[in-house]
């Protein structure tokens, strides 16, 4: 079965290190936009890799059923939330959720990939797609 979401996946986390490796605090205290911060941006990476870990895990146990939320009302009912949480905290909740997240889809059966991809959500397993997309939010708020 292809699998390309898997170094993909891979390679958009490992450029999330990389800028990591490089971010002051300063940087997670910059604004992004509509009450965020560059750590909120982590934090709500945290929350919906999290949130895909879970699923993954109840997936296996139970089979794949389709998980609807309203994104939008969510994200904004988490901000203040993850604004209370310390950046770096929000900063190593990702890294250590991403990190688990990429061996939890690299090790899923291609039965189980096929039930996912049938529900026609692409970032569950291509999770890159997500990031690469706060990478680039991020980058352009520390430049």
């Amino acid at each position: 079965m292809e699998r390309s979401f898997v170094p993909e996946n891979e390679k958009a986390r490992m450029r999330l290190v990389s800028l990591v490796n490089r971010i002051t605090d300063v940087d997670l205290g910059k604004d992004a936009g509509e009450g965020w911060t560059v750590g909120v941006i982590f934090g709500h990476m945290a929350f919906w890799d999290q949130r895909t870990i879970v699923m993954l895990r109840r997936w296996k146990k139970s089979g794949v059923a389709s998980s609807p939320v309203d994104i939008e009302v969510l994200n904004e009912s988490l901000a203040p939330i993850l604004k209370a949480i310390p950046a770096r905290n929000s900063v190593s909740m990702f890294l250590e959720t991403a990190e688990t997240l990429c061996r939890e889809i690299e090790n899923l059966d291609d039965e189980l990939v096929t039930a996912i991809e049938a529900l026609g959500d692409k970032m569950r397993l291509h999770r890159y797609i997500h990031w690469q997309m706060h990478i680039d939010q991020i980058e352009k708020i520390i430049q």
